[in-house]
């Protein structure tokens, strides 16, 4: 059985009403009910601050719209970026990560957990270079622009034969 309301009563400002309802919250028609859905998504982020999965769903969800909108759009233009979805794929789980992993300064291991936190983004940022460096290896990368990723591997692999170069004359220097 549901537990019981409580009656509540504010004062809001006229412009905070007009804000309220203009509000497109969704399954909310009435500002109590725009209000209670607005409190459970307050909560919700809340506890996303903490946990993982939680935070995922929460970035997934905010960036569900434009995901729907891109593949509209795609499917009305007859295009595809391989590059695009895997961004968009990649971008909730690192959002997650930051907000739901990022160590509280009053943690006993601070030091710690900060290292473990510099370790997961680096992670996922070499994971998304490397798997955008696999869409390059072939000639038909599904991106809007076929030269979408030609244009900036010079680029990339001038500063990778760089990085080579210094840690190559970095260890012959420490030998």
């Amino acid at each position: 059985m549901p537990g019981k309301t409580v009656p509540l009563s504010v004062r809001m400002a006229p412009d905070d009403m007009t804000a309220l309802s203009e509000l497109d919250v969704s399954d909310a028609i009435t500002p109590s009910d725009k209000i209670r859905k607005l409190i459970r998504q307050a909560h919700r982020r809340q506890k996303g601050q903490t946990d993982y999965a939680e935070a995922l769903a929460i970035a997934e969800e905010q960036l569900m719209p434009t995901l729907r909108r891109i593949r509209e759009r795609e499917a009305k233009d007859h295009v595809h970026s391989d590059l695009v979805v895997h961004f968009l794929n990649w971008l909730p789980d690192v959002l997650a990560l930051v907000t739901s992993t990022l160590p509280n300064h009053a943690d006993d291991n601070h030091d710690q957990a900060m290292l473990l936190f510099e370790r997961d983004i680096t992670d996922r940022i070499t994971a998304l270079l490397l798997s955008t460096l696999k869409m390059a290896l072939t000639p038909a990368t599904s991106c809007y622009s076929a030269k979408a990723l030609d244009e900036k591997l010079p680029e990339v692999l001038e500063l990778a034969r760089l990085v080579a170069s210094a840690r190559n004359n970095k260890e012959g220097v420490a030998s």
